[in-house]
């Protein structure tokens, strides 16, 4: 007869199997989502972020079948501002094949009335739907006008030589064109998505810097709606 209180009778193999097994569903259970949360952040901040931004991902849950991307503690940071959001979940519902209602969808969003009905059937045509809890932003720097007023000045200093720039302009013309018309292109996300449906709760805006005297303090308890790119209400408003 076996004592089952004496470990020394148990094998070895069954000691250390339990072992990994226990370790691995504790690991599956709590830390999974931290461990892919980081390794999220470090591709992020080594492939898609630049040298002056940051972004960090406390904990990241994919679910493949409902087609949820659950995130936390989600932060980035730039020179001109920064983010920050306590908890999100994105769905995309891939299931959804077609997209004759969602471009039904946008072309009701130009018309000035629209009944309460249609606006709830938004997010059930939207195939891309963001829910965020506790969004903050801060907005603290402009570099980008800096940029151009800097641009503006050595513009005016070299004005001087710009004819013979002139000159030869006619050559790239084309190109300017070409990119012009590059840009006037959908984007591929509202190409995929024509009507992105967004929940906010809790959201908290702050606009200025240590340096100012006077900031500027935006408090929403809950936001939601509807994005898009359709047809502007008014025929002199084409950008919406």
């Amino acid at each position: 007869m076996v004592d089952l209180t004496d470990f020394s009778t148990l094998p070895t193999q069954f000691i250390v199997l339990s072992a990994v097994t226990g370790g691995v569903v504790v690991l599956y259970l709590f830390y999974t989502s931290r461990v892919l949360g980081f390794v999220v952040s470090a591709l992020l901040n080594s492939f898609f972020v630049g040298k002056e931004e940051t972004i960090h991902v406390g904990s990241c849950h994919v679910g493949v079948i409902g087609g949820k991307l659950l995130l936390r503690d989600v932060r980035y940071a730039s020179p001109d501002f920064a983010v920050r959001v306590v908890d999100g979940a994105i769905t995309v519902r891939w299931w959804i094949i077609g997209r004759s209602e969602e471009r039904l969808a946008v072309e009701d969003l130009g018309k000035p009335a629209i009944d309460r009905r249609q606006r709830r059937t938004r997010k059930d045509v939207s195939r891309l739907q963001v829910r965020l809890n506790g969004l903050q932003l801060q907005l603290f720097n402009n570099s980008a006008a800096y940029k151009r007023i800097e641009d503006l000045l050595m513009h005016q200093r070299g004005a001087a030589g710009t004819v013979s720039v002139a000159a030869d302009g006619g050559a790239g013309s084309d190109a300017t064109r070409d990119r012009k018309d590059d840009e006037a292109q959908t984007p591929l996300l509202y190409r995929m998505f024509p009507v992105i449906w967004f929940d906010v709760n809790r959201l908290a805006c702050v606009i200025g810097n240590s340096a100012l005297q006077h900031r500027f303090r935006l408090f929403i308890h809950r936001i939601h709606g509807v994005h898009t790119l359709g047809p502007g209400t008014n025929r002199i408003d084409p950008y919406r």
